[in-house]
């Protein structure tokens, strides 16, 4: 029943900011307000997986994950013409561990997103279980051709994934090329193995 109610006021918050958004005339102060609010989904999305889980102690990161990537493509206006591929692993996960690792997800496919190129860009997204029984997230885009390396690692979205993967003690990788970037999170979870 908390699930459910935090879920419920998140989405009040998302309204109000999405009546905020229609009176906004700065394209630049949207954006942020977007953005932000996207990131509210993201963890109201958590709270919604755990209400509707029969177990309390446990989200399905998977369907979690995947859920918050559609709703993102879905509401961002930078998402039309891009394609989403997933390969989720069935990965059960506690909430101090699925609420980190849904707003570090939510991070990169918004920037993924951002910076995927003009129409016919490509996202995919993964979850696999690798070695020593850890966990890894991978989001990988397609890379615009006005896009600059730099431009990537700058900002609260850079911070936030940060400080997202030191709440999971997680170990963050990039990798570039001209046409691709990618962002992979590797960690440990905690007993929902």
């Amino acid at each position: 029943e908390v699930h459910h109610r935090v879920k419920n006021n998140l989405q009040l918050v998302i309204s109000m900011m999405n009546m905020q958004l229609r009176k906004l005339q700065s394209a630049d102060v949207k954006e942020a307000i977007a953005r932000l609010q996207e990131r509210v989904m993201g963890l109201a999305a958590v709270h919604q997986q755990l209400y509707q889980a029969t177990d309390l102690t446990a989200v399905r990161c998977d369907e979690l994950l995947t859920e918050i990537a559609k709703n993102i493509i879905e509401t961002t206006e930078a998402s039309a013409g891009v394609r989403v591929d997933f390969d989720m692993t069935p990965i059960l996960l506690g909430p101090d561990q699925a609420i980190p690792l849904s707003l570090f997800a939510t991070e990169c496919v918004m920037n993924a997103v951002k910076h995927s190129g003009d129409t016919g860009g490509k996202v995919e997204m993964s979850l696999t279980e690798v070695e020593d029984g850890k966990i890894r997230l991978s989001v990988a885009n397609t890379v615009s051709s006005s896009v600059v390396k730099e431009s990537l690692n700058t900002g609260i979205g850079s911070q936030l994934i940060e400080a997202f993967s030191k709440q999971l003690n997680g170990e963050v990788e990039t990798d570039w090329s001209d046409t691709r970037h990618r962002i992979s999170l590797t960690f440990s979870p905690s007993g929902f193995q």
